[in-house]
């Protein structure tokens, strides 16, 4: 037994619901209270007087911890939604919010890095880290205000996912030039990444047309075997085992196994598995997702503050204030072209502004290979935690202002055509 993994666990555990529960307790969102948590007994704080005692990030095993965190997170958020809904999402103009969020918070990062850092290298990298959308974290906070399934929702974590496809294009591109490979090669990886990418799509698909075939008979004989199961919990492993199944599938295609787990999740129903199954799936999901893993989750977020990050103040303040810009700006003008109002398009900015463990992830890439170095890593980080705690803030003010009236029902039916 690992002592330290588990009074790790234990200690975040116990802060993050202290702290989410007292800043709801504020009328605030509880992420808020769940990071402070993790900088509480992280290096940066409990780290300076008692370092001994203090709970670091790159603790054995803690890693694979958030991972199936992350994993919970997106599945949970795909029983919420259906494949429809995203249909519907991406003609309501998510491709717009999301290339557009991605691409003016990328170019305003690297445009304003490049008078703190000395190479054109750095100052691209800095702009994608800046560029990216934490998909978990959005899920949560939409969550945690009750506007995931709504048509804001839908195109915030909509565009989320087109801000990871293009994230991982152009990650591979920069890295391709920290290892001086040749421009062609790196072309050849992008295409392959968008190629791959449609290859998923294609999949979920032929799954939807297979379980409709001939009026849904292939998913009334799936029911009728689920049925016969004694146990209830082995309802709850087989769409478990099928999400797990497509997360392997998108890891293997070479894309981040959070785009497998979403849609594996979306063709998930109670029209598949049966109205109570379902039920039963979508209870154990929260139950272990917010009864455990989320928490942790967003407290192992805070354990990568660093204190150091604000020893170039001016640095960082130019990081933090551009980062939030870069993407509220984007994601108002892709809304903008997407025919949203002001009020909405200003909140779907600051929907994508949460970067979480997304940009920290690919921050320490940089920092692997050198592209980036220990102080740059830093306030990557801090840029990462204080845009996470911001977000449900501000979210919580708009969506007051905003006349959602779309929240539509969680029940789901058969997953039509994701695309006509």
């Amino acid at each position: 037994m690992d002592i330290d993994l588990f009074l790790s666990l234990i200690l975040l555990l116990i802060f993050a619901r202290l702290f989410g529960e007292l800043m709801e307790r504020f009328g605030q969102s509880a992420v808020i209270g769940e990071i402070f948590a993790g900088i509480l007994v992280g290096p940066s704080i409990l780290g300076s007087i008692f370092p001994q005692y203090c709970i670091h990030p790159t603790t054995p095993g803690l890693s694979v911890i958030v991972d199936l965190a992350i994993f919970f997170l997106i599945f949970d958020a795909g029983l919420e939604l259906s494949t429809t809904d995203m249909k519907h999402a991406l003609y309501g103009g998510s491709i717009f919010v999301g290339v557009c969020g991605f691409v003016v918070a990328f170019t305003m990062g690297a445009i304003v890095s490049s008078f703190f850092v000395g190479t054109l290298l750095k100052s691209l990298f800095i702009g994608l880290c800046l560029a990216l959308t934490a998909l978990p974290i959005g899920v949560r906070i939409l969550q945690d205000l009750g506007r995931l399934n709504t048509k804001l929702g839908k195109t915030i974590i909509t565009s989320a996912i087109f801000d990871d496809i293009i994230g991982i294009a152009v990650l591979v591109l920069l890295l391709g030039t920290s290892v001086n490979e040749p421009i062609g090669a790196q072309i050849m990886d992008i295409g392959w990444i968008i190629v791959k990418v449609f290859a998923l799509v294609a999949v979920v698909i032929i799954i939807e047309k297979a379980l409709k075939f001939r009026y849904g008979l292939p998913s009334h004989y799936i029911m009728h075997y689920i049925r016969k199961f004694h146990s209830k919990e082995a309802t709850f492993t087989i769409p478990l085992a099928f999400v797990l199944g497509f997360s392997i599938l998108a890891a293997l295609l070479g894309l981040h196994f959070i785009i497998g787990a979403f849609y594996g999740a979306l063709i998930v129903s109670k029209d598949w598995i049966g109205d109570k199954a379902f039920k039963n799936v979508k209870q154990v999901s929260t139950a272990i997702t917010f009864g455990f893993l989320a928490p942790i989750f967003l407290a192992y977020i805070g354990l990568w503050f660093n204190i150091s990050s604000l020893a170039n103040y001016t640095f960082f303040a130019a990081i933090i204030v551009v980062g939030i810009l870069g993407k509220v700006i984007g994601g108002f003008v892709g809304a903008k072209l997407a025919n949203f109002s002001n009020s909405e398009s200003t909140l779907i900015g600051f929907g994508l502004n949460p970067r979480g463990i997304v940009e920290i992830i690919i921050a320490l890439i940089g920092l692997q290979n050198n592209i980036i170095n220990e102080l740059e890593f830093s306030i990557l980080v801090s840029m990462s935690i204080i845009s996470t705690m911001m977000t449900p803030i501000i979210l919580k003010k708009l969506f007051k202002k905003v006349d959602v009236g779309d929240t539509e029902s969680s029940d789901k039916k058969i997953p039509q055509e994701m695309f006509p």
